[in-house]
């Protein structure tokens, strides 16, 4: 199991890699993946997710994945992963 847990995080950057072809760097893989957050916060006894600003890169991330970016506010019930 040990194994599995070590090489899954070298294969998805790989993966994504492959997905940006191959011109953005390991380092900068992560500092995207980095700036991929969101925001919980409540309104009402509501919870909701706001979407934090992502770089260029982030951006990219989901256009190669071909996954779609969260909306920018979405409420708890409603997000999925």
């Amino acid at each position: 199991m040990d194994t599995i847990l070590i090489i899954l995080p070298f294969l998805f950057m790989r993966v994504l890699e492959t997905a940006l072809n191959k011109d953005i760097s390991t380092e900068r893989i992560k500092e995207a993946l980095r700036s991929i957050t969101l925001t919980g916060f409540n309104i009402d006894g509501k919870e909701y997710y706001l979407k934090n600003k992502m770089d260029k890169v982030g951006k990219s991330l989901f256009k190669a994945l071909k996954v779609n970016e969260p909306a920018n506010v979405i409420a708890k019930e409603e997000f999925r992963i």
